[in-house]
């Protein structure tokens, strides 16, 4: 059989100066000539393939020129077209035929078995049958996207807000309290509600001092053992993109070069909405590299980033996956850190979540004080959640996952607007576990208050709509996650939400009652255990940027005067909180799309 670099000097298809470097690194990878040469951009994907078909004797047939007979596509086969890269193409005189771009005796065999008449093979490239198996079976792979988690686990998807059992206990309570409130006193009232609201706070505050406490105990983080590039595996990035610019798309695939990994090891799913007219043209003119491919997301509602990462998933084979944001900029180390650590790790460890930041965060003051927030999270909370065995709620972004662990679960949840707090407890539902990933991420900001608050209103929906989903059933719950689970749980995802909402009618309480201007004044007892609340969280929220700041060695003056902020910048999650309810009762699954490219460090 003639050498594949043969065949490609022959056809005058490549430069010798290119086989031979295609020679030498698939010495060091242990890869296939044919991958090696069009995933590195040494020789196009289809004068490969070209060069393959001669080399097994075999027609080429390039798909988009001479698509695949309708007729004899199975949609219930398409797990199996792509597990085995074919795709029925025609059938003439009793003889079908396939394309396939994986052509083998053994695969020959096994069609011959499988179909029972006469099969025949043609080669065609990756990528053109990629997109016709997307073609063909884009019904299908809509529906699986957006209800796969409804047919398979009901009881964990988002897709209705509230059941019956659980509208009723709402309706419960508020008729409970409104009885109280008529039938006691109205001093009594508003000393009930204060004290209430008061021990709520507390609780709160004791559970985010008790993580601080278990930070500050924390070991370093014991670096894995390095691995050879020969030792990797296949990895997946999927980067669900919608409405961005030109400018965002070349900063993406720059971030994306930069990664240390084998570029034929690579599968990037571009993923773009199938109306974004914009969008496919900016990835277009960005020429990416041959191991990203444009994933188009049938129009369907609803039009959410978890249900175009499921019909990009649906094509996954590698190992491993992760997601990447449009702006993202992850260290160029992390997936190979991810695979280290996934190596050292028990299966049970089914993601791994690297901390995010902002590079634009010194921006303006809203852009810093986010960054403190974040840095809380991800540097302080998140490390302590996973000591104590509590569920992680996922961030949006560079959480890389076991791909096989993740189709176990469901997936993503298409009705879910903040998919990834969702996906963090549900891998810990079904007794997954999630550890942080040394390895940061940076990510743009937004850089104004009502861009700020729509991002932030879609948050809190978001876990709120988790709550409502985990707490269906809180017997269930409550015996997979165990005690201390069950408990962060409600502390860490639903608490924080309910703060937000409480929090103005409870200062504006606590303040009118101090000045005198209800019929009633507070008792010293009380204003005593409203100022314990008040100072408490402003000091928590101190410490916590003290802690950040010093951890991140971010030491200018204009931080430190975002850390002595800090406190008050929580006021402005309230009125976030507000929309988000509203959101919930009225537009559930509407996703607000944050804007990526606005920043001045960007455009610099």
């Amino acid at each position: 059989m003639r050498r594949l670099g043969d065949i490609l000097l022959a056809r005058s298809a490549a430069h010798k100066a290119s086989v031979a470097e295609g020679v030498r690194l698939q010495h060091g990878f242990r890869a296939r000539l044919g991958e090696i040469l069009s995933r590195y951009g040494l020789v196009p994907e289809r004068e490969v393939t070209a060069a393959l078909a001669e080399q097994a004797r075999l027609p080429l047939v390039l798909l988009d020129t001479a698509p695949p007979d309708a007729a004899l596509f199975s949609p219930g086969d398409v797990p199996e077209y792509r597990a085995r890269h074919f795709i029925p193409w025609r059938r003439v005189e009793g003889v079908l035929t396939l394309a396939t771009s994986e052509a083998s005796a053994n695969f020959a065999d096994w069609a011959a078995t499988h179909y029972g008449e006469p099969v025949a093979l043609v080669i065609s490239p990756p990528r053109d049958l990629r997109r016709a198996l997307r073609q063909r079976g884009r019904v299908g792979l809509t529906r699986g996207a957006i209800f796969g988690l409804t047919r398979r686990f009901r009881h964990l998807s988002a897709a209705h807000t509230l059941t019956r059992r659980q509208m009723s206990r709402i309706l419960l309570g508020l008729m409970l309290v409104a009885g109280f409130m008529v039938l006691i006193p109205g001093e009594d009232v508003w000393f009930t509600l204060l004290v209430v609201v008061n021990l709520f706070y507390l609780a709160t505050l004791a559970f985010k001092l008790h993580l601080y406490t278990v930070w500050r105990a924390l070991s370093p983080p014991v670096p894995p053992l390095a691995l050879d590039d020969a030792e990797l595996p296949p990895y997946a990035i999927l980067v669900p993109l919608y409405q961005e610019s030109a400018t965002t798309i070349r900063q993406l695939l720059r971030a994306i070069a930069t990664l240390e990994y084998p570029p034929y090891l690579l599968d990037v799913k571009l993923i773009c909405e199938e109306d974004d007219a914009a969008t496919i043209q900016a990835v277009k003119e960005a020429s990416p590299p041959e191991y990203c491919d444009l994933v188009l997301v049938p129009v369907s509602l609803p039009r959410t980033k978890p249900k175009a990462c499921n019909v990009a998933l649906a094509e996954v084979t590698a190992e491993f996956v992760v997601i990447f944001d449009a702006e993202d900029i992850p260290a160029p180390d992390q997936l190979k850190k991810a695979v280290a650590n996934f190596r050292r790790l028990p299966r049970e460890v089914a993601c791994l979540q690297a901390p995010l930041n902002y590079y634009n965060r010194d921006e303006n003051l809203l852009t810093r004080l986010f960054a403190i927030e974040y840095g809380v999270l991800f540097t302080l909370l998140l490390p302590a959640l996973q000591s104590l065995s509590i569920p992680l709620p996922l961030g949006g972004t560079s959480n890389h996952l076991r791909t096989e662990v993740l189709r176990e679960v469901g997936g993503w949840d298409a009705f879910n607007v903040t998919e990834d707090a969702d996906l963090g407890i549900r891998l810990g539902y079904f007794g997954y576990r999630t550890a942080m990933l040394d390895s940061l991420t940076l990510e743009e900001s937004p850089i104004t208050l009502p861009a700020w608050l729509r991002q932030r209103a879609r948050w809190i929906k978001g876990y709120l709509q988790t709550w409502l989903v985990y707490t269906r059933d809180t017997r269930a719950l409550k015996a997979r996650l165990g005690r201390v689970g069950y408990y962060g749980f409600h502390f860490f995802v639903g608490a924080p939400a309910i703060t937000f909402l409480l929090a103005p009618f409870f200062w504006l309480l606590f303040f009118i009652s101090a000045f005198g201007l209800l019929p009633t004044s507070l008792s010293p007892w009380l204003l005593w255990l409203c100022g314990v609340s008040l100072l408490g969280g402003i000091l928590s929220h101190w410490l916590f940027a003290r802690a950040i700041l010093r951890a991140q060695g971010w030491g200018s003056a204009r931080m430190r005067r975002a850390g002595l902020l800090f406190p008050f910048y929580w006021l402005l999650h309230s009125v976030a909180a507000i929309r988000a309810l509203r959101d919930l009762a009225l537009r559930p699954h509407h996703w607000e799309k944050t804007r990526h490219g606005l920043s001045r460090v960007l455009r610099g």
